[in-house]
């Protein structure tokens, strides 16, 4: 099986997943991919060779075609890997990672930061509306006739009857008469038009093509092929009228009946959907109920317009960026808490432990600022790998963290969605400022791998200081528990199952806190 880790993983490659991959890369991420079932991206917008895209995005009206290059040449200058001919097959969200296969690797993992679902939607089919009569060729829906006609070169019939006044329905009727087909109506179920008014005139009213409002079909006909549609008017209730029906002669019906937010893989990961629109509910960062699982676009509700659909998708790839930088902070943060909890327990003891733990900690303060100001800093990137992998990989083959940890892990514990780097994070100035005064030597000798300088009267604190620098400069002093849920009720529940269940006595090595300490620790650092 092959690997791949990216901060940020889009599926689908149509107008939704470029915005939201360059978006993304924008904001600062440094590895984004894109995974797109199709042999090549811009997803629908490469059938629809008509105008109309672009007016409010671009100022310009463009072909679907343009407007998807224009994107597609900005993901080529921005570097982003593209995994074309690729099938999502799920998504597992602890930790974050996408199983896929493909023709040319095989089966494969893309282990992410954040996800993007930007998978589109597809339409309506026969069944779906139940539309009764035979089974004869020649019923498609609108989409796929579209494909047929603008990428394959073929057309689907002759004499064509479009159900449904979608925006697709009326534009392959234009583009059915264009090619010399005869479209003989198109019949609506509602008092009202489906799709925009300009399309009603462009393509129906300057064709001379009926519109059948109120009216539905009623029966399909033919053996082999279609040879007719039944159609009658409907009531207030949508049921049709016996005795208004009539027939139309026709050897084609295409479905323009409605689209459905595609979201299987949205299912796999537990993603909650919406059961009017049938897409994830999102928050107002499109963060869906997954933690780290975004999505946009026609996966998450239908849109008219493309333009709007890009809009709506950078905002995703803005926040999904964001989101994996925040991951990637909590990573360094962990890194630099293994390293110092080490170092404390070790108390000089092993010189093996001093030696990583310094390197470790001189490692985070230095380079986690860089990675915060450019997540494209490679070289930043890379040293903090080095810390967080190798070096604190290294002091803790060695001697074991302290009840820094075991406290961060019982809040994970009670809060699963709560990321283990920030629970550490929302207390760890109050956890170091209780336990310092204990070793003093040891936090000065802390202090000055952070950068620091010794603060006269006051040993150890130079370790404070800098960690809270390390914090406002990352951001990470705006964390709060009630975020992830915590309430105040909850902290002395957690402190008791810290020391108690969990269990400290033989973690601390230089100091003994008690339940009383922990709770104590939590209430100041409780926001």
């Amino acid at each position: 099986m092959n690997e791949y880790t990216y901060d940020i993983v889009v599926i689908g490659g149509g107008p939704a997943g470029l915005a939201a991959a360059l978006s993304a890369k924008r904001t600062g991420q440094g590895k984004v991919a894109i995974i797109e079932r199709d042999f090549r991206l811009g997803g629908i917008l490469e059938q629809c060779i008509h105008t109309g895209f672009g007016l409010k995005y671009f100022g310009e009206e463009l072909a679907g075609p343009q407007y998807a290059y224009k994107f597609i040449e900005q993901v080529e200058k921005e570097n982003i890997d593209v995994y074309l001919n690729t099938m999502v097959l799920r998504i597992d969200k602890d930790p974050l990672e996408v199983y896929a296969v493909s023709s040319e690797r095989g089966t494969c993992y893309f282990k992410a930061g954040a996800v993007i679902l930007a998978m589109g939607c597809r339409e309506k089919t026969r069944a779906a509306i139940s539309l009764p009569g035979s089974r004869p060729a020649g019923v498609y829906t609108a989409g796929t006739a579209q494909r047929f006609a603008n990428i394959q070169n073929y057309l689907v019939g002759k004499e064509i009857v479009i159900l449904g006044s979608g925006d697709i329905g009326m534009i392959m009727a234009r583009r059915m008469t264009l090619e010399g087909c005869h479209v003989k109506a198109v019949v609506e179920i509602m008092p009202y038009l489906a799709g925009l008014t300009r399309n009603r005139v462009q393509c129906l009213d300057d064709f001379g093509i009926p519109l059948y409002l109120s009216h539905t079909i009623t029966e399909i006909k033919g053996k082999r092929r279609v040879e007719s549609v039944m159609v009658a008017q409907v009531d207030e209730k949508r049921q049709p009228k016996p005795e208004t029906a009539f027939e139309i002669p026709c050897d084609t019906l295409l479905l323009s009946v409605g689209l459905i937010p595609e979201n299987e893989v949205s299912k796999s990961c537990g993603v909650v959907l919406d059961k009017v629109t049938g897409g994830p509910i999102v928050n107002h960062m499109m963060e869906t109920s997954v933690p780290g699982i975004f999505a946009c676009g026609n996966v998450v509700h239908v849109n008219d317009l493309v333009d709007n659909v890009s809009r709506e998708s950078e905002l995703a790839g803005e926040y999904a960026a964001k989101k994996a930088m925040s991951q990637t902070l909590f990573q360094g943060f962990d890194a630099l808490f293994h390293a110092s909890e080490c170092y404390i327990n070790n108390a000089h003891e092993n010189r093996l432990v001093d030696v990583y733990a310094e390197e470790a900690i001189t490692t985070v303060a230095k380079w986690l600022p860089k990675v915060f100001e450019d997540g494209k800093n490679l070289e930043a990137r890379v040293h903090m790998a080095y810390a967080a992998d190798i070096l604190c990989g290294y002091t803790q083959s060695l001697i074991g963290t302290t009840s820094h940890h075991i406290t961060g892990q019982t809040i994970g514990g009670f809060f699963p969605s709560f990321p283990h780097g920030a629970t550490l994070i929302v207390m760890a100035l109050a956890y170091y400022k209780k336990v310092y005064t204990h070793v003093p030597e040891v936090f000065e000798c802390m202090g000055r791998f952070m950068g620091e300088e010794p603060v006269e009267g006051d040993p150890g604190r130079s370790f404070i200081n800098g960690l809270e620098k390390l914090l406002k400069i990352t951001g990470m002093d705006q964390l709060k528990m009630s975020d992830y849920g915590v309430e105040e009720e909850d902290l002395k529940k957690i402190a008791n199952m810290t020391v108690y269940n969990t269990g400290i006595e033989d973690i601390d090595l230089q100091y003994q806190l008690t339940a009383e300490d922990i709770y104590d620790i939590l209430k100041d650092s409780y926001k």
